[in-house]
């Protein structure tokens, strides 16, 4: 028969493992957010219109935007309506990092760049 310290232990033990697990499974939830129509308006508008994007890459977790005019660009509105950090303005080259993931950004901008 156990004792009742190690029921106690078992408890703590398992108590923590369901604890990390619910962590974990979270933090891998929160960025699989769908991209709705208001988001890639606001995106598209940032980066100066459809007709301004170039083309769209993904460089690790940030998003890579090539633009005709950097001029036409807002880069504070990334920043201020999306929420993207770590905006870099490079020739004519944007970086972005957003909290969601950039393939899944990447994917639907590249739907209306198709149209």
């Amino acid at each position: 028969m156990l004792e009742l310290w190690q029921i106690i232990t078992i408890i703590v033990v398992l108590l923590v493992v369901l604890t990390l697990a619910i962590i974990i499974f979270a933090s891998k939830k929160k960025n699989k957010v769908k991209i709705d129509d208001s988001f890639l308006d606001i995106l598209i508008t940032s980066l100066g219109g459809l007709t301004n994007i170039i083309s769209v890459d993904v460089d690790n977790k940030r998003i890579k935007f090539a633009v005709n005019n950097v001029n036409l660009t807002h880069p504070n509105d990334l920043k201020d309506k999306l929420n993207a950090s770590g905006v870099v303005i490079s020739g004519k080259t944007i970086k972005a990092l957003f909290s969601y993931d950039a393939v899944i950004i990447k994917d639907n901008l590249d739907k209306k760049l198709k149209k």
